[in-house]
């Protein structure tokens, strides 16, 4: 009998342990599920508010491109600093507004500053972003920039009272100058520059109408034995024309005198993913030529793979293609065209266009040819290639304004932060 009841003392003190052990392990389990589920959230609305500060990065671009003075962030600063003229946005005020079932509707905190980017439903959330001076110029007049550098501060918000504020201090950058009418990076360049007496190559600045007694070479290269490959394809010496020079002295190695960013193999792979990241289009083969820029409305066009321009084609801005790049001789287009990647440009010579601007051409596909994958740049720069077919009177004109209108000017990330 007594056998008895301590077994069945022993059996409730194990299902007490047992009941105990369940509740913890559920209360654990929904411990974890909570963190999970935070985490998830906190990963989420960083991501917004991420997106808020890549929108405005572009925002600042386009309020730029209408300012009164364009190139100077002034006019951005004081927009920014609404009525009043004072920048009163502080990350720290700055708070999401939600309605009654949880959804965020407004953001407060900032005064009257006007957004760079107003409140933009993304996703469940929503984001914002403003403007203010960055640390140096602070000091000396919050609304006057010396330095092309200021400050973006985005918040993103989710339901359920989720928000982060994240910063960057961005700086105004563009491509380098180009340094001729056709630059060919790398080693021994294929060139053949056509055999029309009609055409023109030339280095002179908007063909004589911009700055006068600027030039540049017609073909940029780099090193003497590229300078001797270049100029095999010199067939109408009469046809190339830069400054005093004519012939195969258009053909320069430009190795001492060109930024050295442009012989950086990395710096390129770098300009691709930026021009990419702020392209007004990014796409391939199929991409229709309506959407590509014109000459009252600059786009930027990044392009993964080939790409053809037909005659009918009157664009501008920037055009960037991974593959070859084949032209037909009656292509018009002001701005600048880059082929890199495989680094390839074929002419058809038929045709009156006209390229002003600049061309630059470089192979850093690596071996399997394609760009943005493992081996680009592995070896450096390959072996790039221009060539014009046959006649017509098509011509390529170093213009350093049209260079300069599309030189893809962009806001660098140069220290980022969440508050």
């Amino acid at each position: 009998m007594n056998d008895r009841g301590s077994a069945l003392v022993m059996a409730i003190v194990v299902l007490v342990v047992l009941t105990f052990l369940g509740v913890a392990l559920l209360t654990l389990s929904q411990y974890e599920t909570r963190m999970a589920l935070a985490d998830a959230r906190a990963k989420t609305v960083f991501y917004v508010a991420e997106a808020g500060l890549e929108h405005s990065r572009r925002s600042l671009l386009d309020q730029d491109a209408v300012s009164t003075s364009p190139g100077s962030i002034d006019d951005e600063l004081s927009h920014a600093a609404g009525s009043n003229g004072s920048i009163d946005m502080d990350p720290t005020t700055i708070r999401a507004v939600y309605d009654s079932s949880g959804r965020v509707i407004a953001f407060t905190g900032y005064g009257d500053d006007l957004p760079v980017q107003a409140f933009t439903s993304f996703g469940m959330g929503a984001y914002a972003s403003f403007l203010s001076n960055d640390g140096i110029d602070e000091a000396l007049d919050p609304l006057d920039d010396t330095n092309g550098r200021v400050v973006l501060t985005a918040i993103g918000a989710l339901p359920g009272h989720a928000t982060e504020v994240v910063q960057a201090l961005v700086q105004r950058t563009s491509s380098p100058a180009l340094p001729a009418a056709i630059t060919m990076l790398g080693p021994t360049p294929h060139f053949e520059g056509g055999t029309s007496k009609s055409k023109l190559l030339t280095g002179d600045d908007c063909d004589g109408a911009g700055d006068p007694g600027v030039y540049v070479p017609v073909v940029g290269v780099i090193g003497s034995s590229a300078e001797t490959a270049a100029e095999a394809g010199v067939d109408v010496p009469g046809t190339f024309v830069s400054g005093p020079d004519t012939g195969v002295d258009t053909v320069t190695n430009i190795d001492a005198t060109i930024l050295p960013l442009w012989k950086d193999c990395d710096y390129l792979l770098y300009l691709a993913a930026e021009i990419k990241g702020l392209a007004d289009v990014v796409g391939d083969s199929s991409t229709p030529l309506s959407a590509l820029g014109s000459s009252g409305n600059l786009k930027t066009v990044y392009i993964d793979g080939d790409y053809t321009l037909t005659a009918q084609v009157n664009g501008a801005g920037i055009l960037w293609v991974t593959g070859t790049l084949s032209l037909q001789g009656g292509v018009d287009w002001e701005g600048r065209i880059y082929a890199v990647g495989t680094g390839v440009i074929q002419r058809d010579g038929s045709g009156t266009g006209v390229l002003s601007g600049g061309l630059l051409m470089a192979n850093v596909a690596g071996q399997d040819g394609i760009m943005e994958t493992a081996d680009d740049c592995d070896s450096g720069f390959d072996v790039a290639t221009f060539e014009t077919n046959g006649g017509g009177a098509g011509d390529i004109v170093y213009c350093r304004q049209h260079a300069n209108d599309g030189q893809g000017e962009r806001f660098r990330v140069v220290q980022f932060r969440q508050r």
